[in-house]
């Protein structure tokens, strides 16, 4: 991968990664840290041990499923955080050590849901145990490596990894995504063949699907809007924020399925 100021940018082709030859100024006007980003002090949280049941993901071994939380992005006040009106059951999941030792060839669970306040698809969100067995979330959603206990998530700066499934169905989506964090200058690259069908097992990595590393996150002053263009047509288009963000890079992820947010 290629670090470009706030973003890595990078393809996850079958065979591996390629690096992109691409310019992106440093990020511009990204604001003091919010309440919501500061350190917060972990009183008895809950542990859960998600495990690939058939596809099922539970929350134990012979447990109930593993519920999606549901979170909301408002791009109009910039305001990212858990939903207070979700139209499914969900699961609640602040104060919450994760272990994936059960999860087998799964190495990464979605764990939530981003829609806007009008219940419009931003993106799902979850946490990858490809590099740490256990993570805690806080009780303010930062989401830290738990190896070593509950740590403390008070990082100097916090990070998410933006995936684009550019996949539709047994196809894949051709065009060029563009994508912009705030008024930056936007990032452009060509899309490429990616891996269709049932992804969840395939580490992301592997799966082709273009990929941004965001560094220096700050949940209520980031917007993310990202388009695909093809034959001078804007084919596909969508905008998210970050409520849930990751102590160190690759952590926490974001996977836009770019097929569901079709302009025509």
């Amino acid at each position: 991968m290629t670090r470009l100021g706030p973003l890595v940018i990078s393809f996850a082709c079958v065979c591996g990664l390629t690096g992109l030859v691409l310019a992106q100024t440093p990020a511009k006007n990204q604001g003091s840290a919010s309440a919501a980003d500061k350190p917060t002090k972990a009183g008895p949280y809950s542990k859960i041990s998600p495990v690939d049941d058939g596809g099922i993901l539970r929350i134990a071994p012979g447990g109930f499923p593993l519920l999606a939380q549901a979170f909301e992005f408002d791009p109009q006040t910039k305001q990212a955080g858990p939903s207070s009106h979700s139209r499914f059951a969900q699961q609640t999941y602040a104060n919450t050590l994760l272990d994936g030792a059960h999860l087998g060839k799964r190495k990464r669970i979605d764990f939530g849901n981003l829609t806007t306040p009008d219940g419009d698809s931003c993106a799902w969100l979850g946490v990858s145990f490809e590099r740490h067995a256990r993570v805690f979330i806080s009780p303010n959603y930062i989401v830290a490596p738990a190896e070593a206990g509950i740590p403390a998530t008070g990082a100097a700066q916090y990070y998410a990894l933006l995936v684009f499934d550019t996949s539709d169905a047994d196809k894949s989506i051709a065009g060029t995504l563009t994508v912009r964090r705030n008024r930056d200058q936007a990032v452009r690259f060509p899309l490429r063949p990616v891996a269709t069908g049932d992804t969840d097992n395939i580490p992301l990595a592997k799966t082709g699907f273009p990929m941004l590393e965001i560094s220096g996150v700050h949940r209520n002053a980031d917007v993310i809007s990202w388009s695909v263009e093809r034959e001078g047509q804007i084919t596909h288009s969508g905008f998210l924020g970050f409520p849930v963000v990751g102590t160190v890079p690759g952590l926490v992820y974001y996977i836009v399925s770019v097929s569901e947010h079709k302009t025509q």
